[in-house]
């Protein structure tokens, strides 16, 4: 409590306190303080109020004024004006404030903003609220004056399997040192912006939104590659129930539809059946869904947004289509057209109807109960022993096509080694190191709303350490895995999952790591070690997943605990 000394006019009355700060921070190292401002909200807020005797009001400040920051003992104070209006005094770490936002015409986020930390290059990190992706892009600071500029374009983000936009979701704006010696801190946007948020740009079809959460939390909202009438279940239902239908009483198209991993990527056996196709010369169209633009393809194919008004009509008229997984639910062949499934791999894990007791699977279970039979006209298998399994876990009446996986042919090719050492250039390996791929599967105990979370992995710390200096160690999570690495994996191994296409990353392995993977299969091929990390082996095959085969007698390698 602090006196107050009030001046009356005629019109008005006038107040003025003054509150000494040093009363109400604390003093605190300033490298623990940062380290710990990712976990800090808004820091300590101290209201303040105007009272006497047993009545107070809660003071307000005036829309128009702007919040005042000042360092103090190192950390920032604030006055800060609440969503409600209210005034409070913040205590907390020092933030980087976005003071001006805009976008630029071809789809750069411009962000410009003070920060009161320490000296040092620093850098805007982009990060998923709900996966592990983030992206670090450096910030143009002035050490003198505090302030930074940084520009960003989220449709156009490199990757490992080049340039791409921005996964659909939400995304949250922090800053940190460049030399990470530090934790990251949390951005907020200053007061007087807020009335300008949100602000978007549409690049191609796609929609950006930059705003906030909450009250003053920046967020970067990225929608789905589609145009306003194709967005949502409500619109997405009425192109399928009306254009869709509609479409299928037109006359077919000479063109192949690819459908591969739902539009994620461009890879597997639908790619080997593409490139061979445009080898041949075939006299069709090569029609290629891609998602939310996840994946390039190459100049002999046309992307088809999946969702999209095309990619309904080229379903409905195309005379072939190729998928590697299960088909979209609303799809229904007509008498004319031609499906073929590659499927994605030799089955080594049940599959499909193999899982109707195993209750533990029950995501995949419902995924093959919603197919419709006479959409799987011709499957491919892998071999003999492979088509009894296939026939048994998918819908039945289907051709079994006993041709080997189209995308193995990468394995025999004359320019394989040649391939491989331009995978290797690409993911930035020293030459002459061996390198080691750790590729394990998903499990389905752990399944999320986005995916599964990582199962049981090997200590990637203590395996590059074992491994030394004359050895690469990759990792690549299974493309429904969910989540990062331990943080104690940094540095000793190169994450790969972004790779588009994991029979090119098996041509440049010398060994492969795995547990449950088809790949096993692939890889295979090359005669090159296999090792198996089991440490859940009885669970997975007698509660989880279980196998096609007899895994445990019939690995091509050992089985590690």
């Amino acid at each position: 409590e602090y006196p107050v000394q009030v001046d009356r006019t005629v019109h008005e009355q006038t107040f003025r306190a003054a509150v000494p700060v040093a009363d109400l921070v604390r003093e605190t190292d300033v490298g623990d303080d940062v380290a710990r401002a990712e976990h800090e909200s808004d820091g300590v807020a101290w209201n303040l109020y105007l009272g006497a005797g047993d009545r107070r009001s809660r003071l307000s400040l005036h829309e128009m004024t702007p919040e005042w920051t000042w360092p103090f003992k190192g950390r920032e104070i604030v006055l800060h004006r609440t969503r409600f209006g209210n005034l409070s005094l913040l205590d907390r770490s020092f933030r980087p404030v976005f003071t001006d936002v805009s976008w630029s015409a071809a789809g750069a986020l411009l962000l410009t903003g003070s920060f009161r930390s320490q000296v040092g290059e620093h850098e805007l990190i982009v990060a998923s609220r709900r996966g592990p992706e983030r992206h670090a892009v450096p910030l143009a600071y002035d050490n003198m004056t505090g302030r930074f500029a940084v520009e960003f374009t989220p449709a156009a983000v490199m990757s490992l399997g080049g340039t791409r936009p921005l996964p659909v979701g939400q995304w949250e704006f922090r800053v940190r040192r460049r030399d990470a010696t530090q934790g990251t801190v949390n951005a907020v946007v200053a007061h007087d912006l807020l009335a300008q948020l949100p602000i978007s740009v549409t690049v191609g079809h796609q929609q950006f939104k930059f705003g906030v959460l909450g009250y003053q939390s920046p967020i970067l909202q990225v929608e789905p590659d589609l145009d306003n009438d194709e967005r949502g279940a409500f619109r997405q239902h009425q192109l399928r129930t009306s254009l869709y239908l509609a479409q299928r009483e037109r006359g077919l198209r000479d063109a192949v539809v690819y459908h591969c991993f739902e539009g994620r990527e461009y890879s597997d056996s639908p790619r080997a059946v593409h490139e061979e196709l445009v080898r041949r010369g075939a006299p069709v169209e090569h029609l290629w869904v891609v998602r939310n633009g996840a994946c390039q393809v190459p100049e002999s194919a046309v992307p088809v947004r999946e969702g999209s008004r095309e990619y309904y009509a080229a379903f409905a008229r195309a005379r072939y289509l190729v998928t590697n997984d299960y088909w979209p639910r609303w799809f229904d062949r007509r008498p004319d057209q031609t499906s073929l499934v590659t499927w994605h791999g030799t089955p080594l894990k049940r599959h499909g109807y193999e899982l109707a007791d195993r209750p533990r699977a029950v995501r995949a279970f419902r995924s093959v109960l919603s197919q419709r039979t006479e959409n799987w006209q011709y499957v491919v298998s892998p071999g003999g022993v492979s088509t009894s399994i296939l026939r048994r876990a998918f819908p039945v009446g289907a051709e079994l096509i006993e041709t080997g996986l189209p995308r193995t042919d990468l394995f025999l090719r004359p320019y394989r080694d040649r391939l491989a050492e331009d995978v290797r250039r690409r993911l930035g390996l020293p030459t002459g190191k061996r390198v080691v791929l750790y590729a394990p599967t998903y499990r389905d105990q752990l399944a999320v709303r986005d995916g599964y979370r990582l199962g049981p992995l090997l200590n990637l710390a203590a395996l590059g350490a074992a491994l030394g200096d004359d050895h690469s160690l990759l990792f690549r999570k299974h493309r429904l895995s969910v989540g990062t690495l331990p943080a104690d994996a940094d540095g000793c191994v190169l994450d790969v999952s972004e790779y588009p296409d994991a029979n090119e990353l098996l041509l440049a392995a010398d060994t492969l790591v795995t547990d449950y993977s088809s790949l096993t299969f692939d890889f295979a091929t090359t005669r090159r070690p296999i090792i198996f990390f089991t440490p859940d082996l009885e669970e997975y095959r007698d509660e989880i997943r279980g196998f096609s085969l007899d895994f445990e007698a019939e690995a091509p390698g050992p089985l590690l605990r």
